[in-house]
C-alpha cells in the first residue's frame, strides 16, 4: 500500500511540474486538464492518514507542489486576459457539444 501512495504522491508532483510546462507554453486548457488529474491524485494519496514511512516523502513533496503552484499563478497573473479568453472559449465548446449531444 505504500508503494502504491508514493507513487501516487510523486506523479502529483510530476503532474505539477506537467502543469508548470503547459503554463510556461500558456497551454491553458491542458493546464486544466493536468490541474483536475492532479488534484484527483492528491485526494486519493491523502484521503487517509500518511504512514510514518510515508511523511517526509508527503511533507517534501506537499511544499514542491506548493512551489511551483506558486511559479503557475504568477504566469497566470501575467496573462490573465489570455486565461480568461482561452477559458471562456472552452466554456463555449463544452457547451456546443453538450448540444449538439442533446439534440
Amino acid at each position: 500500500m505504500s508503494s502504491s501512495r508514493s507513487a501516487i504522491i510523486n506523479k502529483a508532483v510530476d503532474l505539477s511540474r506537467e502543469m508548470l510546462a503547459r503554463a510556461r507554453e500558456k497551454n491553458w486548457e491542458a493546464l486544466q486538464q493536468r490541474q483536475a488529474e492532479r488534484d484527483a491524485l492528491l485526494q486519493r494519496g491523502l484521503a487517509e492518514p500518511i504512514p510514518a514511512e510515508l511523511q517526509a516523502l508527503a511533507s517534501a513533496s506537499i511544499a514542491a507542489v506548493k512551489a511551483i503552484d506558486m511559479d503557475i499563478l504568477k504566469i497566470i497573473e501575467t496573462n490573465k486576459k489570455d486565461v480568461q479568453n482561452s477559458l471562456s472559449k472552452l466554456q463555449s465548446g463544452k457547451k456546443a457539444a453538450d448540444f449538439y449531444r442533446q439534440s
